[in-house]
């Protein structure tokens, strides 16, 4: 199974926790998208297909937030449930805003087709960022919710309704593939994740197994980690000593006192990133500081 398998329960994780951080707001956005042609809606057509339809799309995605925060804040369900949740959840979603063309959009009436059609454009432009590394889910979204809008524009006799569908058909064909590279792109990232993730792992599995004392410090020589041999040099775990200056812990006599000024030295000299993070000391000095 490749890392940038949607099976792989680690990339898997990663993507999804990605698009929970844009589920708010691709929730509060579809549902004041439907609220916003509903208003435009309820004058021009028969309630209960104006509020149907809204009553619908806007179920839809209080449902997605609720499947979100079940599985985000309460663990519900796994993962692979998860997708699947959403993805029904996106695909009826699809189907709904693909509804609009075919139960509202009139080219006789260029006002209220000019706010639905900027209402599906301004959706799926947002998909690109809620649905990012979703790239078949992401595909069959847009191409439910804009491709009825293209039909029914070509099938129109008004005039100027078959450009209007080559533009918006022209519009589907760049937003799918502005889409498929974010997905690819996402994927990318996620994958370097993972493996620089394995690499430090590796090297602190190798740092915790060394004989010499490992301590990793920011620019104020603060601990910020250390391996199992310092931890049992200092006889604190782990827990006491992050957090800690070193001259909190180090037992400054005669023949101390010079190690840690080498310390000192490395600190001053070393060049820190924004993180603050970068320094690590490591000594073969620990009989020393004892």
């Amino acid at each position: 199974m490749s890392p940038g398998s949607i099976g792989n329960s680690e990339f898997l994780r990663l993507l999804l926790s990605q698009i929970n951080r844009n589920l708010p707001n691709s929730v509060f956005g579809g549902i004041l998208a439907a609220s916003f042609l509903c208003y435009f809606y309820i004058g021009q057509f028969p309630h209960i297909v104006a509020f149907g339809w809204t009553g619908y799309i806007i179920t839809l995605f209080v449902t997605r937030g609720i499947i979100g925060y079940l599985y985000q804040r309460k663990g519900l369900f796994g993962e692979t449930r998860y997708l699947h949740l959403l993805g029904l959840n996106i695909v009826l979603s699809g189907i709904g805003w693909g509804a609009v063309s075919l139960l509202f959009i009139d080219p006789a009436k260029p006002f209220l087709m000019s706010i639905s059609v900027l209402a599906i454009a301004g959706i799926t432009a947002a998909a690109m960022t809620s649905m990012n590394g979703l790239r078949r889910l992401s595909v069959v979204f847009m191409a439910l919710t804009l491709l009825p809008l293209v039909l029914t524009m070509w099938a129109s006799e008004v005039e100027g309704s078959k450009a209007m569908a080559t533009v918006i058909g022209l519009y589907t064909l760049i937003i799918i593939s502005s889409s498929l590279k974010m997905a690819n792109n996402t994927h990318e990232n996620i994958n370097r994740s993972i493996k620089f993730e394995e690499r430090e792992n590796q090297i602190r599995d190798i740092i915790n197994a060394s004989i010499y004392s490992v301590v990793t410090i920011d620019s104020n020589a603060r601990i910020i980690d250390l391996n199992n041999t310092a931890e049992n040099l200092f006889g604190w775990t782990r827990s006491q000593l992050i957090g800690r200056e070193l001259d909190e812990v180090f037992f400054l006599d005669s023949s101390s006192s010079k190690v840690f000024s080498q310390i000192k030295s490395i600190i001053a000299g070393a060049i820190f990133s924004h993180r603050n993070y970068v320094a690590e000391v490591f000594t073969a000095y620990s009989k020393k500081l004892t």
